[in-house]
C-alpha cells in the first residue's frame, strides 16, 4: 500500500514566509508543518494499493487546465475556534476549485470522496490540544502572504515516521497544455 495525496507545491520563499507564522502558535500545542511539506492538497487518496498507481498516473495526464496564478492570504481553523485541529492560510484563485474538481471527477472511484468540498488553504499547523488564537486569527486575518503562479500539480507519496510525513514526489503533472 502507498499512502498518496495530489497537491499543488508552492515556491521556497511562500513557503519559508508561511512557515514562520507556526512560530507565532503556542509550541506545546501544535505541530508545525515543516517548511518542505506546505503545500496544497488537491485530492487525498490515503492507503492505495500499488497496483492502482499506473492507473492513477493514466487518469491524472488527462486532466486539462491551463496555468493560473493564486493570491494567499489571510489565516483561519478548522473545523470551528471553538475545536481547533488545524491551522491554515488561505488561498485565493477561482482556477483551483475548478483543478480540484477535475482531478476528483478524474479519479472517480479511487480514495474516498471528499463529503465536504473543496475547501482551498495551506495548512501551517496540527492542534495537538485546546489552544486561543484569538489574537493570531485578528492579527492575520486580511494579511497578504503574496501570490503564486501554478503550472504543474504532483502525485506525492506520503511515509509516516515518527518526526513526520516525509513526502516523494511520484510523478508530475504540467498545466501547460
Amino acid at each position: 500500500m502507498k499512502r498518496l495525496f495530489v497537491a499543488v507545491e508552492l515556491p521556497e520563499e511562500l513557503r519559508n514566509r508561511i512557515h514562520s507564522l507556526a512560530g507565532e502558535l503556542p509550541q506545546d500545542a501544535v505541530k508545525a508543518v515543516e517548511k518542505e511539506n506546505i503545500h496544497l492538497t488537491l485530492k487525498f487518496l490515503g492507503d492505495t494499493p500499488e497496483s492502482k498507481v499506473a492507473e492513477i498516473i493514466e487518469r491524472l495526464e488527462g486532466v486539462s487546465s491551463g496555468p493560473f496564478r493564486c493570491a494567499v492570504s489571510g489565516a483561519g481553523v478548522f473545523p470551528n475556534p471553538d475545536y481547533i485541529r488545524v491551522v491554515w492560510v488561505g488561498l485565493h484563485c477561482e482556477e483551483m476549485p475548478k483543478l480540484a474538481a477535475e482531478v476528483e471527477r478524474a479519479l472517480e472511484g479511487i480514495g474516498k470522496k471528499e463529503e465536504r468540498g473543496f475547501s482551498p488553504h495551506i495548512t501551517i499547523a496540527r492542534v495537538r490540544k485546546k489552544i486561543d488564537v484569538s489574537a493570531f486569527l485578528a492579527k492575520h486575518a486580511s494579511e497578504n502572504f503574496g501570490g503564486f503562479g501554478a503550472s504543474e500539480f504532483v502525485l506525492i507519496g506520503s511515509e509516516l515516521g515518527r518526526e513526520g510525513p516525509t513526502y516523494t514526489a511520484i510523478k508530475r503533472f504540467s498545466l501547460e497544455r
